[in-house]
């Protein structure tokens, strides 16, 4: 009883509604209202101390609709009775201080447990009453955290609660585990960086590399060779099938291709992550349930997006290559081509914004699937956390670790103007690289749009260089709790920078330029489109970061 809660415990219809909240004979009705304190107590949420509990006041609700048989009542009414003079003596006992606050919960469970059977005493089956576990047919209430525990018939070998633990194998024995290789790992992980901040040790150059060794017959699968000869020896007294078998395994030594299920009944061979994921394609959908058993939930998400992302490329790609073709034959001042332009940014526009939604349906599935919807709830603290302890308003743990959220906030906002300072360096750089071209025409320096380019290009992976270095830094300083809000911050931070630094020079050439300087040709004559320059520079950026 000490896993269920009150109400839990009381009788119930079949709904699971209890019986007090139905409407009752009026002299039933009369004993539940002469209860009404003990009854509240169920509704309140103070288990620990439920003398203390204040029901706040509220509407009445309007009993409820019920088909219970008048011989429920007739039960009903016994046990009101019953649980009436236990009442009493538990309000004595309580008055006297022989029960400890913080058990009065299980004292008041336990008088109902004991209430229940002494009415349904005597009573045939269908006037016995029954609570919402009795309803469930689960004898014994399971809480929401339960030890983990075997009982095993002797005789059959199975195991009694076979059906609580999912096992998982995680060897080539076929020996089986409640844990999967990724959980001992993340287990593994957890109490190595409780005693030592790993991580922190390898920003400082101190831990050159910190990872779990492969689990090869995870990794790479079964031996499907080994398979075959058990096969062979199997049916050694069955020559036909026998040389079916080793026909087959002159050809091809694996079953990747179709072939006769009445031959190869009892070969089921275990696909590893690597042999499933070499052969992701277009047929062949990458099995994210294996990267996710194998590698964790994080690195399941981000192959998920990946493969999705790419996919969504396919049909962009091919117009915009069929598009960029036409461009090339026709000229980029062809009024045919400034047409296709613009239906390809209204197709990207539309596409892009069905993508994200698609993306998000996607993401909602895979999380209730692999129970990661509430994921931050159960956080636990980052190993690098600095706090002090303090007892938690939230769970009344004395040794919570604390740190000002004013002086995290404060840290953010200097970590924001040395990000804004930077872009605002990086700005001034790409106007002197633009400068320096202009130079470079006047003085008919050729290929001076792509000069300019190149080394608008690599100035690009420069700053990414050191602003990667600089975010770590700010992001430690801020100290967050959980490795998400920290994880967080640090995407926050380097999308700003990242998108500022390797787009503000095609921002400046795509909308300003033509304003302030004047678009130029591949010819080198003046332009009314600066899309020629648009493309030099996007090429320059992507070979070079390449």
């Amino acid at each position: 009883i000490g896993n269920s809660d009150l109400t839990s415990l009381e009788p119930c219809d079949d709904l699971f509604r209890p019986l007090r909240k139905l409407k009752a004979p009026p002299s039933v009705q009369k004993k539940i209202n002469a209860l009404k304190e003990h009854f509240d107590m169920y509704d309140s949420a103070h288990l620990a101390d439920p003398d203390s509990a204040e029901v706040e006041d509220e509407e009445e609700m309007p009993p409820l609709e019920n088909s219970v048989p008048q011989e429920i009542w007739d039960t009903y009414e016994d046990y009101l009775d019953k649980l009436s003079a236990r009442w009493t003596d538990y309000v004595k006992i309580r008055d006297s201080g022989v029960v400890r606050r913080n058990e009065r919960g299980l004292y008041l469970k336990r008088i109902l447990k004991l209430t229940l059977t002494a009415a349904n005493e005597g009573k045939v089956p269908l006037a016995q009453l029954a609570n919402v576990w009795q309803r469930l047919k689960v004898l014994r209430p399971i809480g929401a955290y339960s030890d983990y525990m075997r009982d095993t018939d002797a005789d059959t070998g199975v195991d009694k609660y076979n059906h609580l633990w999912r096992t998982f194998p995680i060897n080539e024995q076929g020996e089986r585990s409640i844990f999967r290789n990724i959980d001992a790992l993340k287990m593994v992980d957890q109490m190595i960086n409780s005693q030592i901040v790993v991580r922190r040790m390898m920003q400082k150059g101190f831990v050159a590399g910190f990872f779990p060794l492969h689990n090869d017959w995870s990794f790479d699968g079964k031996n499907r060779l080994e398979e075959f000869r058990s096969l062979v020896q199997k049916y050694e007294d069955n020559p036909e099938k026998k040389a079916l078998i080793l026909e087959r395994l002159r050809e091809k030594q694996n079953l990747g291709e179709t072939y006769d299920r009445s031959i190869y009944d009892d070969l089921k061979p275990r696909k590893g992550i690597k042999n499933e994921w070499t052969q992701y394609g277009l047929r062949n959908p990458m099995p994210l349930s294996k990267v996710k058993n194998y590698f964790g939930e994080k690195i399941a998400f981000y192959f998920a997006f990946l493969s999705f992302y790419t996919n969504s490329l396919i049909i962009p790609g091919i117009v915009g290559t069929i598009i960029f073709a036409i461009q090339l034959g026709l000229g980029y001042e062809n009024s045919f081509v400034k047409a296709l332009d613009a239906a390809l940014v209204f197709l990207v526009v539309i596409y892009s914004s069905g993508l994200v939604e698609l993306w998000k349906r996607k993401q909602y599935r895979l999380a209730v699937m692999w129970g990661q919807m509430d994921f931050e709830e159960d956080e636990v603290v980052r190993p690098a956390f600095r706090g002090t302890q303090r007892r938690s308003p939230v769970d009344d743990d004395y040794n919570d670790l604390w740190y000002s959220p004013t002086k995290r906030k404060a840290t953010m906002v200097v970590g924001f103007a040395v990000s804004v300072i930077l872009i605002l360096i990086v700005i001034g750089c790409v106007l002197g690289l633009f400068a320096f071209r202009a130079y470079l025409n006047d003085h008919n320096v050729a290929r001076a749009a792509n000069i300019a380019s190149t080394l608008n290009a690599i100035q690009i992976m420069i700053f990414n260089m050191i602003y990667q270095r600089l975010a770590h830094f700010l992001n430690n300083k801020e100290n967050h709790k959980t490795q998400s809000a920290y994880e967080n911050s640090l995407i926050a931070k380097t999308f700003l920078f990242q998108f500022a630094n390797s787009f503000v020079s095609l921002f400046y050439i795509a909308f300003l330029k033509k304003s302030f300087e004047g678009c130029v040709s591949e010819d080198g004559d003046d332009s009314e489109s600066c899309v020629y320059e648009l493309s030099v520079q996007m090429r320059s950026i992507f070979i070079v970061g390449f």
